[in-house]
């Protein structure tokens, strides 16, 4: 199904949006300096393993892992935050 059609009913107020934005960019301040230097180039920025390997001189199979940490870092935040909005829709 095309991401489109997923995401017809999902529209969001700009403020809404401007707050899921603000919410990433938290999340990925609580990440290391070296994991979110590699997140930023390899899926901001969008460069390769190889391109971002040479921009912070580093081997490319740390910037494989460093990736690999961070984004499971980021989902464990994402779950947490997901957890907490919904215990506060509860209340």
């Amino acid at each position: 199904m095309p991401v489109q059609n997923r995401l017809a009913g999902t529209r969001r107020c700009p403020s809404e949006r401007a707050g899921a934005v603000s919410q990433v960019w938290r999340m990925l301040d609580m990440l290391s300096d070296s994991e979110r230097e590699v997140v930023v180039l390899r899926v901001v920025v969008g460069l390769t393993v190889t391109d971002t390997s040479e921009v912070i001189r580093q081997n490319p199979a740390w910037v494989r892992y460093k990736q690999f940490r961070a984004l499971a870092n980021l989902r464990s935040l994402f779950r947490m935050a997901l957890l907490l909005s919904a215990a506060w829709r509860y209340y």
